[in-house]
């Protein structure tokens, strides 16, 4: 690891943010991971627990830590680029129509631009969201009981599917379909009709999961796997990682997955 990993803190603006990484209560690793053998990890940053939404999205990576949204760059390295405040308790957070990402913060949906700045366009009555995921001018929503099509353009919805009580995980990897957790069972949906197209069992007690065109990325029992989408089974020319218990966060852009794991830094 090199020097400017250890205090990625002083990159951050304003200058009140300075040891927002490094100051003692850090408890957690930021992991930058490749794609095709995970058993790799290209880079490592210290965070803090509480960390709590992770993007990947077009070259960066977007964090919230307390109360900070941060902006980071991903290539070569990871490098803070910019801080905004106001975020405490913000947990989800997507990326869609190549150009926003969007936050649920206090109920209200949130479109922001590159640079963390509002477009104007929010909508209200998210209090309940407990999941959400992007792919191209769509965001996917779980709420409730409702699996809900939003078109992140004009943020008016668009489709809705019901008996999502118990989903616990969603992704959207832009391969034309979404999958989500519920009651243990992967489940794959249509993308633009929201129409059940398979499902399996075997990857029971997964805790977070990503996916990007063809491939998902999940972690279960500690092992950080890749699935094919197409057939909801283990892609076995991409080796298993192991040691990844206590991952909180994941989400993969570009050629890495990214990681948010918990523990002693």
């Amino acid at each position: 690891m090199n020097k400017r990993d250890t205090i990625a803190g002083a990159y951050l603006r304003p200058s009140d943010a300075t040891n927002l990484i490094t100051e003692p209560r850090q408890n957690g690793i930021l992991y930058k991971v490749d794609q095709n053998n995970l058993t790799n990890i290209v880079q490592s940053i210290p965070t803090r627990e509480d960390t709590t939404a992770l993007l990947a999205y077009y070259r960066y990576v977007f964090l919230v830590i307390g109360d900070y949204l941060i902006k980071m760059e991903t290539h070569p390295e990871l490098e803070i680029l910019k801080t905004v405040g106001g975020y405490s308790n913000t947990k989800l957070i997507a990326g869609a129509d190549g150009q926003h990402i969007f936050v649920i913060k206090d109920g209200n949906l949130i479109k922001l631009d590159f640079e963390l700045e509002p477009v104007g366009l929010h909508d209200s009555g998210w209090e309940d969201a407990r999941l959400m995921d992007g792919s191209g001018h769509y965001l996917y929503i779980v709420r409730g009981d409702d699996l809900i099509q939003m078109n992140a353009i004009t943020l008016k919805e668009e489709g809705k599917d019901t008996g999502w009580t118990d989903a616990t995980l969603l992704t959207a990897p832009g391969d034309s379909y979404i999958y989500l957790f519920r009651n243990d069972e992967l489940i794959r949906l249509k993308q633009y009709t929201l129409e059940f197209d398979g499902k399996t069992g075997e990857w029971d007690g997964t805790t977070v999961l990503t996916g990007s065109g063809r491939s998902l990325y999940l972690v279960r029992n500690g092992e950080l796997i890749s699935l094919l989408g197409s057939t909801l089974q283990r892609d076995t020319s991409v080796p298993i990682g192991s040691g990844w218990e206590n991952t909180t966060l994941i989400s993969f852009f570009l050629n890495n997955v990214y990681l948010v794991k918990e523990g002693l830094i």
